[in-house]
């Protein structure tokens, strides 16, 4: 798919349509692996989808459209607020151990540095939390060519596991979407 300079995306209605089938087709398998207690992030979060069907509570999405959260206001009533995008380049805007689960469904490809955007989940993840990511595999490429995802590069499980801090262990992984995606879920452990 095409942005505008504004991260708007450009793209044809089949394209729009595939684009809201394989969203919520994959925010459905990723949050399978989300705990529902404790807090949430979703990273890269688009139009906050997986945020508002997450059983979590306490949910944050940031992405460079619009960030949206989700929260129990004083009366125990569920919450939704979205406000401005902000760009995730290098440095997260939580503090250290700040949420519990965090997500990022097919986005990081797109990322410049992934090995900087590991460390900062693995800084602002609790000890004992659930990291949950999907992302084509470099075979998806050549089956989605008509489709310019813009994506800077493609993982695969070799890559993936070269990128990621030592204290975020790799618990499952699996492919799915006719073997060209893959799910991973890491948990960060003490050290």
């Amino acid at each position: 798919m095409k942005y505008s300079e504004r991260g708007e995306v450009k793209a044809s209605s089949i394209e729009r349509l595939i684009d809201h089938f394989l969203i919520r087709f994959r925010n459905k398998k990723v949050l399978k692996h989300v705990p529902s207690e404790g807090s949430l992030l979703d990273i890269a979060s688009g139009d906050g989808h997986l945020i508002k069907t997450a059983l979590n509570e306490e949910c944050t999405g940031i992405d460079v459209r619009q960030c949206v959260k989700k929260y129990k206001d004083k009366n125990g009533d569920i919450k939704i607020e979205f406000t401005d995008g902000i760009y995730i380049e290098d440095t997260l805007p939580f503090g250290d151990e700040e949420f519990d689960n965090m997500t990022i469904v097919a986005s990081i490809g797109y990322f410049k540095d992934l090995k900087l955007i590991f460390r900062e989940c693995s800084r602002i993840l609790k000890n004992g939390g659930t990291f949950v990511f999907s992302t084509p595999l470099p075979a998806a490429q050549k089956i989605l060519f008509f489709v310019d995802m813009g994506y800077k590069e493609y993982f695969d499980l070799d890559k993936v596991e070269s990128l990621m801090p030592d204290n975020l262990r790799l618990e499952l992984y699996k492919r799915f979407e006719f073997g060209v995606n893959q799910l991973f879920v890491y948990k960060k452990r003490n050290g």
